[in-house]
């Protein structure tokens, strides 16, 4: 990959900061260039928010939302986020959904027959996660 001149990155940050430096024709490495993009886009966010751009942002003062993909091997974890934002679920976390739903109805169900009912079916999805994720757990080993 061709490094960029000290000349154009010095166009870059005139244009950017108003700021001069002298470089004498040197190029930059990538770490150098990454160090300069890490600081250029730090300089702007600082600026952003001392003019309070991002004071009236959706969600602002609300915690995050964060996914729990924490029964998720690491390395399969990224490719669940694709598929989850695609609107297409893995076996697991669809059964992992339809246990929390049937623990939920479980606790508000009255009826002994529909509780041993959901009993089983909880019983049933909870083994055959289980099973997965033991099968998932001897492919990466």
């Amino acid at each position: 990959m061709k490094g960029i001149s000290a000349r154009e990155i010095h166009k870059i940050r005139k244009k950017a900061f108003g700021v001069s430096s002298v470089f004498r024709g040197r190029r930059l490495t990538d770490e150098s260039h990454m160090y300069f993009l890490s600081r250029l886009v730090e300089e702007k966010i600082k600026q952003a928010i001392a003019e309070g751009e991002f004071d009236n942002l959706p969600g602002h003062g609300k915690p995050l939302v964060l996914e729990d993909f924490s029964e998720v091997p690491e390395h399969m974890r990224m490719a669940y986020k694709v598929l989850k934002n695609a609107g297409v679920l893995p076996l697991e976390v669809e059964l992992r959904k339809e246990i929390a739903a049937l623990r939920q109805q479980l606790d508000a169900c009255n009826d002994e027959a529909q509780q041993q009912r959901l009993r089983k079916e909880l019983n049933d999805k909870s083994l055959k996660y289980n099973l997965l994720m033991e099968r998932n757990q001897r492919r990466q080993q």
